[in-house]
């Protein structure tokens, strides 16, 4: 017989044996994992506790009788604490912080809640709260109660729950909580975007427990420095801690995900290296280091190499892959993003990264259609599908996930909902200041006329990465799209290549700009020096750049040379369309030339590039493409 059954059998004769044989069932199904038969059995537990309570006995003096229903408040409190778990156990979330607020309400009647009976819970604060409990009668510990509440609460994800679970874990008094308490309190206030307040338990919690990595990256994430972070780790820990090789870890994994968070690449990559020498294969980290690589362009490929790594060696890992599922979106790379959307779903269904990748699908999904039928989904009327599913990650996460907030900026800019576009960025702004936020404001703000307001955001992005290529570069899309300022334009571009040497969208730009003005032969020059020395590795970037050239030396009078890099465009890319579209015009004028007796007019041929030339102007030094947030009708 199982020990739990034992020891309701050794009960005191004035128990009820037969509810503790069913609580001793239920807690010996729960701790073997039988969570639906533990379930039923301490059910039928205060089932007989009700009817227990209700057939009490009226005889005997008053003192006995008021033990006895005191008594009987206690076991169920006890039952309901342990209903609570079992259904926590199950994923019913709501269920079990009812009974778990059943528990300290039957504890309270039971006199188990006030200053005396602290000292009798002590053994409950380990023991009772735990589904492994033997003793049928145990004092149900109430601050115990209330963290398990409220973490219950936390689970549904929703506004008032959270809040009621804020208010369960204040009534803890600030010397009876424990680690968790504070744990979960700063993750409450920083949903609810109380952040000072947020990074106060943090910090309470670094002083308390030094090696909680958690608190430490949500410092970091919080926008406390990464010096005063770690200034706070070695203030908690003694000497003989900080020169341990695991505290030097500890730091290194902190500056990592610090730097990362403001965005500075260099301090991020140094500490990489160090975490790589000793950590070569550590999940979080890899990510860390995909998302360095990405950060601008910088080099897509090894970060999408490195996601893949991870999702390769460990398929249920599922932090970052919302970043990993934007690098997939932007490479065009649909098979794997419909897989990484799909394992997502599976896994984590309530997650918002799960969401984030799965606007990410959707978007992509109706794209695809596009391009194939060539049918363009009516803007503005509905709700695509890939906003619905972007709100529904920005909701997840309670508002806090700066990616699912770029997400929804950029799906509401491909549909023209400019305004709530412009609303998701200024809010992924107020958590993190991001380069992703400023150039879907600008874009945003240049699509609705407003020249001003993009201007400001374009020096906002300035100023909070004066190194930065992307930067420079919305500051061209303002002059080339709004002051008609075409040598400020350059200029800016200019200096985005100076700093990113391989951001294309800046050539292109200066590109179409240079054959605006009737400089085409700079335009070639650019392209070709591009091709030459920075080439794209990336099959639909290198395409765009052999496209470009041969259109630039159409409009040169080379059509022969055109032909070429049309031709190249369609070796790496046999379904481009632009390419196949200008040799069959180029063929069929070199037909009609040939018929009346001549060679190709080149100035025919060209005269169709150079108006396409003037309408990439408005692509590349405005909405932008290859890789874009607000690429209409691409």
């Amino acid at each position: 017989r199982m020990r739990g059954v034992a020891d309701a059998d050794a009960a005191d004769d004035g128990a009820d044996a037969l509810r503790a044989r069913c609580r001793a069932h239920a807690r010996d199904a729960a701790r073997a994992g039988a969570n639906e038969s533990a379930l039923r059995w301490i059910t039928l537990a205060l089932a007989r506790g009700d009817w227990q309570r209700t057939s009490t006995s009226t005889t005997g003096d008053a003192s006995s009788r008021e033990r006895e229903t005191r008594t009987a408040w206690r076991a169920m409190a006890s039952d309901h604490a342990l209903k609570g778990e079992i259904l926590a156990a199950m994923g019913s979330h709501r269920a079990s912080a009812e009974s778990y607020l059943r528990a300290i309400d039957y504890a309270a009647r039971s006199g188990d809640d006030d200053d005396d009976a602290q000292t009798r819970s002590k053994r409950g604060s380990k023991s009772s709260s735990r589904m492994g409990d033997d003793d049928g009668g145990d004092v149900v510990n109430v601050n115990d109660m209330r963290l398990h509440a409220a973490r219950s609460l936390c689970a549904l994800q929703e506004t008032d729950a959270t809040e009621a679970a804020l208010k369960h874990l204040t009534l803890v008094p600030a010397s009876e909580r424990v680690l968790e308490h504070k744990l979960l309190l700063a993750y409450i206030h920083r949903l609810m975007q109380n952040d000072r307040v947020a990074v106060t338990y943090y910090k309470d919690v670094l002083k308390e427990y030094p090696w909680a990595i958690e608190a430490a990256v949500a410092l970091g994430e919080l926008g406390v420095k990464t010096v005063d972070v770690r200034h706070a780790l070695r203030k908690a820990t003694t000497v003989e801690e900080a020169e341990s090789e695991e505290f030097v870890v500890l730091e290194t994994y902190t500056s990592v995900l610090g730097a990362l968070e403001v965005d500075d690449i260099a301090s991020a990559r140094s500490s990489l290296s160090h975490m790589a020498s000793a950590f070569p294969n550590d999940s979080y980290m890899m990510c860390a280091s995909a998302r360095a690589d990405a950060y601008g362009g910088r080099d897509v490929d090894s970060a999408l190499r490195q996601f893949a790594s991870v999702r390769a060696r460990d398929p249920y890992f599922t932090e970052d892959m919302d970043y990993y599922a934007k690098l997939l979106y932007e490479a065009l790379e649909g098979e794997k993003l419909r897989e990484l959307s799909a394992s997502m779903m599976e896994l984590t269904p309530e997650s918002h990264q799960t969401w984030t990748c799965a606007a990410y699908y959707s978007d992509y999904s109706i794209s695809r259609k596009v391009i194939e039928e060539g049918k363009f989904p009516r803007s503005g009327s509905t709700k695509a599908e890939s906003i619905i599913a972007a709100e529904k990650a920005v909701r997840l996460s309670g508002g806090r996930s700066h990616m699912a907030l770029i997400t929804l900026g950029s799906m509401c800019l491909k549909n023209k909902r400019y305004q709530e576009g412009i609303a998701a960025f200024n809010q992924s702004n107020a958590i993190k200041l991001s380069m992703h936020a400023f150039k879907g404001l600008v874009h945003a703000y240049l699509a609705t006329g407003s020249g001003t307001s993009a201007m400001m955001y374009a020096k906002q992005a300035i100023k909070r990465a004066p190194q930065d290529g992307m930067a420079w570069s919305l500051v061209g899309d303002v002059h080339a799209k709004k002051t008609g300022d075409t040598e400020s334009a350059i200029k800016a571009y200019e200096q985005a290549l100076a700093y990113n040497p391989r951001l294309l969208r800046a050539v292109k730009a200066i590109a179409a700009l240079n054959v605006k003005i009737g400089k085409i032969h700079v335009a070639r020059a650019v392209l070709q020096r591009q091709l030459d020395d920075y080439q794209p590795t990336h099959p639909d970037e290198l395409v765009s750049l052999y496209c470009r050239l041969a259109q630039v030396l159409m409009l040169s009078r080379q059509p022969t040379e055109s032909v070429k890099y049309y031709q190249r465009a369609l070796a790496v890319n046999p379904d481009c369309t632009v390419a196949a579209k200008a040799l069959d015009k180029f063929e069929q004028t070199r037909n009609v030339e040939f018929a009346a007796g001549g060679g190709p007019d080149a100035e025919n041929i060209s005269s169709g590039e150079e108006d396409d030339m003037e309408e990439d102007i408005d692509d590349d030094a405005g909405s932008g493409q290859d890789g874009d947030w607000m690429v209409e009708g691409q």
